[in-house]
């Protein structure tokens, strides 16, 4: 394996979705000949907080008893989230192995992972973790504000995992024209990553046009360049909708997108922005910068 200076960093929690999240970063470490780095972060202000009732007078003594009691708790929960997380991370090291990753590094870090992977950024070519969502009152569904703040906060591109791991074949690039756009056509045409992939162009219109169709063609005819099989597509409907229904339809292992544009022609021929495609995406996301 050619190591480059750089490496993938990957974040696990031992939640269910560690597993796609190092299987995933198995899969673009070989596909790179990237090292590979697991990160586990312990949050310093844990949610569960000590459950013992400490109201009422004391006194001195009492006090510097009940001190103590918290220190040595403090003291037990910290070794607890240590010994998880040195088991959390040599779990997902042994995976990689399994799959044929040599030399895979672990790291435990205290604090938030959004400011663990920005003080890491200057050693790290992709992030990779995975999503998470959650429902409010009125079954609305969120995407996680951790993962929009480490694609906010690291200028390298960030994987989105989904919970199953699927070696991708097939990928998508949700495309607009802009400037913005074109450069990540540029890069994934050349890029280690998705060589060999079958490239899907789709651009989300409400009319058809001659500039739409020139842009396509450039984006084709970019791609075939670097040996890419490519289909180009403009699909007519409300952005997001049509984009989901088409990786669905298209068997789309892998969804390629800017970070967070919302430029005008960006309103008025893609019509999204990256949050929602994360949300509602039925791939996995590669979140170029």
């Amino acid at each position: 394996m050619n190591m480059t200076s750089k490496k993938i960093v990957a974040c696990v929690d031992g939640t269910s979705a560690s597993a796609s999240v190092t299987a995933y970063a198995a899969w673009a470490a070989l596909q790179l000949g990237t090292r590979l780095e697991f990160l586990h972060v312990i949050d310093r202000h844990p949610e569960v907080a000590d459950s013992g009732d400490y109201s009422g007078n004391l006194v001195a003594d009492s006090h510097e008893h009940l001190l103590q009691q918290l220190s040595d708790k403090d003291l037990a929960r910290s070794k607890l989230g240590k010994e998880r997380g040195r088991a959390i991370l040599e779990t997902a090291k042994a995976e990689v192995r399994a799959a044929g990753v040599d030399e895979p590094d672990g790291r435990l870090r205290h604090g938030s992972l959004i400011e663990s992977l920005i003080d890491m950024a200057a050693d790290i070519d992709m992030v990779v973790l995975g999503q998470r969502h959650h429902t409010d009152a009125t079954g609305k569904v969120h995407l996680d504000h951790t993962l929009e703040g480490v694609i906010r906060g690291m200028k390298c591109p960030v994987l989105a995992t989904l919970e199953e791991f699927s070696a991708p074949g097939r990928l998508m690039i949700a495309f607009d024209g802009s400037p913005a756009s074109r450069a990540n056509v540029e890069r994934i045409a050349k890029h280690p990553l998705v060589q060999g992939m079958q490239c899907h162009v789709v651009m989300a219109n409400d009319r058809t046009e001659p500039l739409v169709d020139k842009m396509l063609a450039w984006a084709r005819e970019t791609l075939e360049a670097q040996g890419h099989e490519t289909v180009t597509a403009l699909v007519i409907g409300e952005p997001i909708a049509v984009l989901r229904d088409y990786a669905r339809s298209n068997d789309i292992d892998l969804m390629v997108t800017g970070a967070f544009g919302h430029s005008l022609i960006r309103q008025l021929i893609f019509g999204s922005t990256t949050s929602t495609l994360l949300r509602t995406s039925p791939s996995p996301v590669l979140v170029l910068r």
